[in-house]
């Protein structure tokens, strides 16, 4: 556990490491004995000197309060040497419990101010495979159950096969449910973490993200051997419903690289300069030093490019962006509507003719100027969620030193 204690001076790491008998501590304001609260706690339950709902933590000020609402859930596996932990902020828990006989460990909470829900599943596996082979068939489940769900996706993110799809409606009733699966399997047991959340929009996205980030896997408490869960990767897409596959993207000279969730589209088609068709005019060629990226799916009338260039001009997306779309803008475009953040901006649009409904996001990071564009054919409303998970999984990623 000396991971959780590298940040503490010596004062406060001796009364974290307390575990005899009660302990008064005096100590004034900026002394960090909220930091020694919440640490204390995190080192009892990651030394399971005590079950998360044998502890109660009390403070009394609204910092202190907050400080504590970010709890540590720890799970165990009848007969095995590690745990199960994850930060579940918010959360309050609704039951545990064990079938007879240990096969089954079940875990359930709720956080009602963002009216999430969580249940996790420790289980032994009951067939051969990893990860990937658990979550195909919980996604087969999925596509024979009678409830309509939409937006179906797979991805992997370290240790966990994601599944993740949505419930627009209930007995008639709009519901827009966001559910993600992240599934892991470990010396024989099959784990499953589950969230969801209702009246879900794209923005609700970093709070699955930052609980699906904290999972790790602990053996004993040994910090070494302690397995995190590694930032989002970069697998080269397999098919097209494999729909979540990740992507990166770097110009030479460059110490990150530009990633995002390319759908299952196999951006197979590179060259310096501009994309050539992806369903626009064709007028991003004859810009500054570049290279980019284009695929598309037949069958799924999607398309999708990515090009990097050295910016024109000084400024942010905004510039970018107002420089890139005149010559972007495409004869008959229409329902243009323009939106986004310094970080990052977008111009969505249709176009009549050619049956197509249009995203373009564009950045600037370190004196590059970032496009991307994602074009559909035969646009229908359930489509909305893919344009999302573009619009959202766009990321910059550091390189590791002396790689």
């Amino acid at each position: 556990m000396d991971h959780l204690l590298e940040s503490l001076n010596p004062r406060q790491r001796e009364a974290v490491e307390h575990t005899d008998g009660p302990l008064l501590i005096v100590a004034g304001a900026g002394s960090g004995k909220t930091r020694v609260i919440v640490h204390r706690l995190a080192y009892i339950l990651g030394r399971e000197l005590a079950a998360p709902h044998e502890v109660v933590a009390v403070t009394f000020t609204n910092k202190a309060a907050g400080a504590d609402a970010s709890t540590l859930w720890t799970l165990t596996y009848p007969g095995k040497s590690w745990s199960l932990v994850l930060d579940l902020p918010g959360f309050q828990s609704t039951g545990r419990q064990t079938k007879p006989g240990g096969t089954q460990v079940m875990a359930g909470g709720e956080n009602p101010a963002k009216d999430m829900l969580v249940t996790i599943y420790l289980e032994k596996a009951d067939m051969p495979g990893n990860a990937v082979a658990y979550r195909d068939r919980h996604r087969k489940r999925l596509r024979d159950s009678p409830i309509k769900k939409s937006g179906i996706q797979t991805s992997e993110r370290g240790l966990m096969s994601m599944l993740e799809y949505v419930h627009r409606s209930a007995m008639g009733l709009p519901l827009n449910q966001k559910h993600m699966n992240g599934i892991i399997v470990h010396d024989g047991v099959w784990i499953d973490i589950h969230l969801s959340k209702s009246d879900y929009v794209p923005f609700d996205r970093p709070l699955f993200d930052a609980i699906f980030n904290s999972v790790r896997i602990v053996q004993g408490t040994n910090p070494a051997s302690e397995i995190p869960t590694p930032p989002v990767p970069d697998p080269a897409p397999s098919t097209p419903e494999a729909a979540g596959t990740f992507r990166s993207f770097t110009l030479p000279g460059r110490g990150w690289s530009l990633v995002l969730d390319a759908l299952g589209i196999a951006m197979d088609k590179v060259q310096p300069g501009s994309p050539s068709g992806g369903g626009g005019s064709g007028a991003e060629g004859g810009r500054a030093a570049g290279r980019s990226w284009s695929g598309s799916e037949t069958a799924s009338g999607y398309t999708l490019s990515v090009l990097m260039q050295t910016a024109e001009k000084p400024g942010d997306s905004f510039v970018c962006r107002d420089t890139l779309w005149e010559s972007f803008r495409e004869p008959g475009a229409s329902r243009v509507r323009k939106g986004g953040s310094a970080e990052q901006t977008s111009v969505e649009y249709t176009v009549p003719s050619n049956k197509t409904r249009d995203l373009r996001l564009f950045r600037v990071h370190d004196g590059t100027w970032i496009a991307i564009h994602l074009s559909k054919v035969g646009y229908r409303e359930s489509d909305a969620i893919l344009f999302e998970n573009l619009r959202t999984s766009v990321a910059i990623r550091d390189h590791p030193a002396g790689s």
